[in-house]
């Protein structure tokens, strides 16, 4: 989570969450696009092998690793549209996984899940200490279809009780604006799918419309994304510099910030 306030804007550094697309286009040599594999194909052994190692080794607590189809099912979601269950998840540093934030209109609230549960399983895996990419991945499912069944076991309280849902299409909702005080405006962004950096921008320029005192930019369980849409979310607050870098093939690329941003002190 990012705050800006007086002093404080001008120093805002935005620090990125998609570890896992990182991964995933690096370890397939095919960064900027897809990485899949050919119809019916599967990953050699000792390559998902290689894979797993990579991203264990990376030291990276949300790095995770995708399969072909989990990284189909993935950049499928985003585009703004997924077959899940309508919920968002956050880990606490000592890995447990609970329920953020459930929409209204998925399966899960129909189901009475309530956002502040502990999930502790997904199909019967066990997700406590996994990385949220990853307990996505599990939500979404190997083959994600609408109509799809997954069950998840929670615990409200000392309580654990296990519920059985239906995946249903659902837009990704993954930018969410509101005012917690006066003059402040929280822009929640859930994972940078395609169109965020349009809304983040839309919403710092509705924010100064309003001559608010504040932005804070929350990116607390962000499942990670596009690239180009997080930079240009950055883009937003940041008059230019640095916003990221990942390695391929031995080099090093660094993200720049677009110049002209919002920086001005309130």
């Amino acid at each position: 989570m990012f705050g800006s306030y007086p002093h404080l804007r001008l120093h805002l550094a935005l620090g990125l969450v998609f570890a896992a697309v990182l991964a995933t286009g690096a370890t397939a040599g095919a960064w900027g696009s897809e990485g899949r594999l050919p119809p019916g194909a599967t990953a050699p052994a000792s390559t998902d092998a290689a894979a797993r190692r990579w991203v264990a080794g990376s030291g990276d607590r949300w790095a995770a690793y995708y399969g072909p189809e989990q990284y189909a099912a993935m950049t499928e979601a985003l585009d703004g549209r997924y077959a899940g269950v309508g919920l968002w998840v956050v880990r606490s540093p000592g890995g447990v996984v609970t329920v953020s934030r459930v929409r209204g209109d998925g399966p899960a609230a129909r189901a009475s899940v309530r956002a502040g549960e502990r999930l502790t399983a997904v199909d019967g895996r066990p997700v406590t200490g996994l990385p949220v990419t990853e307990v996505v991945g599990l939500l979404r499912g190997d083959s994600p279809l609408a109509g799809s069944g997954v069950t998840l076991t929670l615990r409200r309280g000392s309580v654990p009780h296990t519920v059985t849902l239906r995946r249903q299409l659902l837009d990704a909702q993954d930018v969410v604006v509101d005012q917690p005080a006066a003059g402040i405006t929280r822009i929640a962004v859930a994972a940078f799918t395609a169109g965020t950096g349009d809304l983040v921008e839309a919403a710092v320029h509705q924010s100064d419309d309003r001559h608010g005192r504040g932005i804070l930019l929350d990116l607390r369980g962000n499942s990670g994304g596009l690239v180009d849409e997080s930079v240009e979310a950055a883009s937003s607050l940041l008059d230019g510099g640095p916003v990221g870098s990942y390695q391929a093939d031995g080099t090093v690329h660094r993200l720049t910030a677009e110049p002209g941003g919002d920086t001005a002190a309130r």
